[in-house]
């Protein structure tokens, strides 16, 4: 019988595969396989992807090697209902602004 942390690493590899053409993602440092989740709902409307996502936290980067060896390329919109993102975009760190209720 599988830990936690084992059952998390194997949700972790299937949310990676399931997102490969999209992003190269790896856990952030930490805890993490204490209890990795994800959740997707997506529906693809012909030009446009629509969905909604919730995850544990983690590092995703959508490089121009991983956009030139999928083919796939989007204008990506992403509401946080929860948690914050930073970027780093051309090595600069931007945090973007936080919606407030």
């Amino acid at each position: 019988m599988g830990s936690e942390g084992d059952h998390a690493r194997q949700r972790f590899g299937n949310w990676r595969e399931t997102i490969a053409p999209i992003f190269d993602v790896r856990p952030l440092a930490g805890d993490w396989d204490a209890g990795f989740h994800a959740e997707l709902d997506r529906h693809h409307l012909s030009t446009a992807l629509v969905g909604q996502v919730s995850t544990s936290a983690q590092h995703y980067e959508r490089s121009e090697s991983l956009i030139g060896a999928v083919g796939v390329d989007h204008l990506l919109i992403q509401r946080y209902e929860a948690g914050h993102t930073t970027l780093d975009l051309d090595g600069e760190e931007v945090q973007p602004a936080r919606a407030t209720s």
